[in-house]
């Protein structure tokens, strides 16, 4: 019996994809008994040497290179231990193995793996020698630095942004190579085409010592710092007919430790080398499979579930969550996956699975509102099997493609729709089409295409209307287009069947057709979607790119870009905290317009968490200006500063490279004398005309407006006139970032985070206590000292204690459940405000955990798991880091 369809069932869904995990590839070492006298490979006779040649890519990652003759040879490798904790490596000039530690990034990488399992559309024989020596070209990788002219054309390209990007990319350890305590940083270098060829660029780090000390290929000195283009080209490997092993001509690649660990025993394929091995290299010289692959799939028809393969025994089949798409475009959960198989149809039916994952048939007149599952019947099962993730023994799971998923959060909806206003999103080129909008769901298929969008950071986008907006949240969201993010589409693949089919619902609102004239699947409208525009769509290439003879052309057209902002502005739009930042770092006096509860002052000690404040709103000319005393000992009137200047001066002359700041408070709340003083200061930079304020001092100012205030009074104009204003509005996103930074309450941030805006800030009637960005500074502060949160209703108000409240009670997955993996199925059906109180909850984790955490979150949707780091992190650089570190991994290396 097939197992139950599985489905969301919370106002939005924020889908979040499962990455691909890489499969063990067979690439690895040789191991010293395949180097040895008595034992050494038949190929190494042939050839009459163990050592290899090393690649100009494996110089510039830091292999250490030997002169030996015509030729630059250098250490590689095997997978043999010494029993000491060190691997043994092959030494280049004495052509025998030795003994290494296996934290050293300087010794580089030979390869061996199977003839058999080199697949035969990227298997080309080269030649055979006449010692008898077969070599062939399998794969591709970064070897070969070009010539100095060829270097500086590409590097005048890649300056205007001239080079097309293939969409490949190649990963190296951004960790310096005499680094060796640090782990594994995976760093991608683009790959680009020119001229027909391909190519990458990478910047060397070379310790001082060994700078200059030698030449690549091409005649130039590796220099640290220094730029260089290597050539992509053909893998030579030699083929080892007895063992029927292939092995590559040349030390690839260097940079990457053996293992971190600093000890080996055996174990090589839990070493950092092996699996970066299986989840980089292996997949990057065969990644241009794919595009082989997608092409095959454009000639595949493409179907919906039968039930017959329905039932063909694997235990995923009947799993179909749907996307944030499928749920816009109309798809009913109350309703069931379409299946073909018309066949079986009694009157106006078709059939299909429902929610026990039995297949029945349901009336054709709601058939729009059923999710569809694409399928292809695909023979060639090599690629999928190498290179995707085993799910059981009949399945495996892999990315082919991409197709618009995700639903963004109601904030980046907004900032989405500011930037294609501004010009800031472009399109690629590409399309997805849908039923049109505009048309009766039970009319007949009616294409409508949608743009495909790129932003600056990568992320593709389609604006589109949705069908069924009840799913929004918040629910009184009336746009009439939503944007959704594309992400790559991710597949099953049962072995027994030799059938794709992919892992969610993606797309509903189409429906099966006129049943008077639908006598198969074939002739439905699902049918004419799914082999006239999803396929196309779904496998062809992506990204914008120039061609090479639009180069010249393209360049120009930067140049003259360029030449409307011969200044080379910074021209991206700026945020609240950067226009304070930009004044006080030009030493321009800036004022904070605002209410009360807006945290204009919080915004200043961001800048400066020592600055000296002066609250004028009961300030004295004395305190403001300083007073004149009878010394004495002197017989005479003298001056005495306030104590703000001599604090202020104090601390400019003990960190004279910092900048400090004076912060006027409630300037607007100062009496019209004590205003004209402060404007003196302001504009003199003087006290009272007699101590001038240090040069590494900065002013800022913040008061009420007098609409905001009664007892504001009017900035003079003379004063209003020597600022900068900023006129601060704390909305929900940069209150949460604050709140993050400041240990705001775990509870406070999760329950602001669902609600939004109807709690961060509640009406003031001056008669019961209401919310604001302020006072839920202070009800953090009794949370954390009292622990009890119905103590809140005297700073917050009753009403919105008791949502607080009655949140904070819901039943949520705890970090011990986590940890624990004490948790099922069942309990991850969580509305989104258990979510976010989850996911809360969860940001405790330490460090150590936090990885395995992470993955947890990142089940819960896309906004959730920016929740959870954001909590996190806390603004911590180095959480911040360890986070970007844990995206880089996934599908990665391994620890």
């Amino acid at each position: 019996m097939p197992l139950k369809i599985v489905v969301e069932n919370t106002p939005l869904l924020f889908y979040n994809k499962t990455e691909v995990g890489g499969s063990m590839s067979d690439i690895t070492f040789l191991v010293k008994p395949e180097l040895v006298e008595n034992q050494k490979l038949d190929i190494f006779s042939k050839v009459g040497e163990i050592r290899a040649c090393i690649t100009d890519f494996s110089r510039v990652l830091g292999a250490t290179p030997e002169i030996g003759g015509d030729n630059i040879y250098g250490y590689y490798w095997t997978g043999s231990s010494d029993g000491d904790g060190n691997a043994y490596s092959v030494h280049p000039l004495y052509d025998n193995t030795n003994p290494a530690k296996v934290n050293n990034r300087t010794i580089g990488c030979r390869l061996v793996k199977p003839c058999g399992s080199m697949s035969e559309p990227t298997l080309k024989s080269i030649t055979t020698t006449s010692k008898g020596i077969k070599k062939y070209e399998y794969g591709e990788y970064p070897q070969t630095v070009v010539d100095e002219k060829l270097g500086k054309e590409l590097e005048s390209y890649y300056q205007v942004s001239c080079l097309t990007e293939t969409g490949k990319t190649y990963t190296v350890d951004a960790t310096e190579y005499d680094d060796n305590d640090k782990i594994f940083r995976p760093k991608s270098l683009v790959e680009y085409e020119y001229n027909g060829k391909k190519y990458v660029r990478i910047e060397a780090y070379v310790a001082e010592s060994d700078e200059d000390s030698y030449e690549l290929t091409n005649g130039a000195k590796l220099t640290n710092g220094g730029i260089y283009w290597i050539e992509v080209e053909p893998i030579v490997w030699l083929i080892d007919e007895k063992e029927n092993l292939a092995i590559t001509e040349k030390i690839l690649f260097a940079g990457i430790q053996f293992d971190n660990t600093k000890k080996y025993h055996g174990n090589f394929d839990s070493t950092d080398v092996k699996i970066f091995i299986d989840d980089y290299f292996s997949k990057e010289i065969l990644s241009n499979e794919m595009a082989e692959l997608q092409a095959e799939l454009q000639k595949k028809v493409i179907r919906v579930f039968s039930s017959k393969n329905y039932t063909c025994g694997s235990n995923v089949l009947g799993i179909g969550y749907c996307t944030d798409l499928a749920r816009l475009s109309g798809y009913d959960m109350e309703y069931n996956l379409l299946a073909d198989g018309f066949d079986v149809r009694t009157g106006n039916r078709c059939t299909c699975i429902n929610t026990s994952g039995e297949i029945v048939t349901r009336l054709l007149s709601v058939d729009y509102k059923y999710g569809i599952r694409p399928t292809i019947k695909f023979e060639n099962e090599n690629y999928i099997i190498n290179n995707g993730k085993q799910i059981d023994d009949t399945t495996y799971e892999i990315n082919i493609g991409e197709f618009p998923q995700s639903i963004v959060a109601d904030y980046e909806d907004d900032n989405l729709d500011e930037k294609l206003a501004k010009g800031e999103l472009v399109k690629t080129g590409r399309k997805y089409t849908f039923h049109d909008s505009n048309t009766n769901l039970k009319s007949h298929f009616k294409p409508y295409q949608y743009d495909e969008y790129l932003d600056k950071e990568g992320n593709k986008y389609i604006n589109y209307i949705p069908r069924d907006k009840t799913i929004i949240n918040p629910s009184s969201f009336d746009k009439t287009y939503r944007w959704v993010k594309v992400e790559p589409l991710t597949w099953f693949y049962n072995t027994k069947e030799k059938l794709l089919y992919t892992k969610n619902v993606i797309i509903s609102g189409i429906r099966c057709g006129d049943y008077k004239k639908m006598r198969t699947f074939m002739h439905t409208d699902v049918y004419k979607y799914l082999n006239t525009y999803f396929k196309q769509e779904v496998f062809s290439s992506y990204g914008v790119t120039k061609s090479n003879q639009d180069l010249d052309e393209y360049k120009e057209e930067l140049n003259a870009k360029k030449r409307d902002n011969v200044y080379d502005f910074d021209l991206d739009r700026v945020n609240e905290e950067e226009i304070i930042q930009g004044s006080i770092e030009g030493n321009i006096p800036v004022f904070l317009h605002g209410e009360s509860s807006e945290g204009k002052s919080a915004r200043v000690k961001q800048i400066d968490p020592d600055c000296v404040i002066l609250y004028l709103s009961n300030a004295t000319p004395e305190s403001l200006n300083g007073k004149s005393v009878y010394d004495p000992n002197k017989g005479e009137i003298v001056d005495m500063p306030p104590s703000w200047y001599v604090k202020l001066k104090k601390k400019c002359e003990e960190e004279p490279d910092k900048i400090h700041v004076l912060f006027f408070d409630e300037l607007t709340n100062a009496l019209p004398s004590i205003q004209g003083m402060a404007f003196n200061i302001i504009l003199d930079r003087e006290v009272n005309g007699v101590w001038k304020l240090p040069s590494n001092c900065r002013i800022a100012a913040s008061g009420n407006d007098m609409d905001e205030s009664l007892a504001a009074n009017e900035l003079a104009k003379p004063l209003f006139n020597r600022l900068a204003h900023v006129y601060i509005k704390t909305t929900v996103p940069n209150w949460l970032n604050w709140a993050s930074k400041n240990n705001i309450h775990p509870a406070i941030y999760a329950f602001v985070a669902y609600n939004g805006e109807k709690v961060l800030r509640t009406k003031y009637n001056g008669e019961k206590p209401h919310a604001d960005p302020r006072r839920w500074e202070m009800a953090s502060k009794m949370l954390y000292a009292t622990n009890n949160p119905y103590l809140l209703r005297g700073i917050i108000g009753e009403g919105i204690t008791e949502q607080l409240v009655a949140f904070c009670k819901q039943t949520v997955i705890t970090l011990d459940d986590v940890l624990n993996h004490n948790y099922t199925n069942e309990d991850l059906k969580m509305n989104v405000s258990q979510k976010y109180m989850t996911a809360v909850g969860l940001s405790l984790v330490d460090e150590k955990h936090v990885k395995e955490v992470r993955e947890f979150v990142t089940n819960l949707g896309a906004e959730i798991c920016a929740t959870f780091d954001s909590m996190w992190c806390h603004g911590d650089e180095e959480r911040i880091k360890k986070l970007a570190e844990i995206d880089m991994l996934e599908g990665g290396i391994r620890r």
